[in-house]
């Protein structure tokens, strides 16, 4: 009996440390990716709404974005009416963070959102980025 319990004992804090690696891990990687994540978000949204040219937002899309436009002519329309606003005049940058998630046995996942305040030329706007 003694035995088992030094064995379940010494399983627990292997089971432990791993975890203590684990999370040491994802807060390391994580402000390194907050600082990444943070400025792809305000270099895309710069490039995406300077001029509100659909190849910027296309070339930046995700998969799962794209996958979601099912006619062409729709994404038109929804950059045509960002148009109304004019290009970008002033950009405030960006404000949130990125996350990992590590889900067993799948993996890890890391997703971003961040919000921006522009300015443009007819109006003014906040600005959601996920990823």
């Amino acid at each position: 009996m003694k035995k088992a319990l030094m064995i379940f004992g010494g399983l627990c804090a292997a089971v432990f440390l791993l975890l203590v690696i684990l999370i040491s891990f994802i807060v390391y990687n994580g402000r390194g990716l907050d600082k990444e994540s943070k400025a792809y978000a305000d270099a895309a949204i710069v490039a995406i709404a300077s001029q509100w040219n659909e190849k910027d937002l296309t070339d930046r899309a995700s998969p799962q974005l794209m996958a979601t436009v099912k006619d062409p002519a729709d994404l038109d329309r929804v950059v045509g009416m960002w148009r109304m606003l004019g290009p970008l005049r002033k950009y405030d940058g960006s404000k949130g963070d990125a996350h990992i998630g590590v889900f067993w046995p799948s993996g890890k996942t890391i997703t971003a959102v961040y919000v921006a305040r522009a300015e443009f030329d007819h109006g003014s706007a906040m600005i959601s980025y996920r990823s």
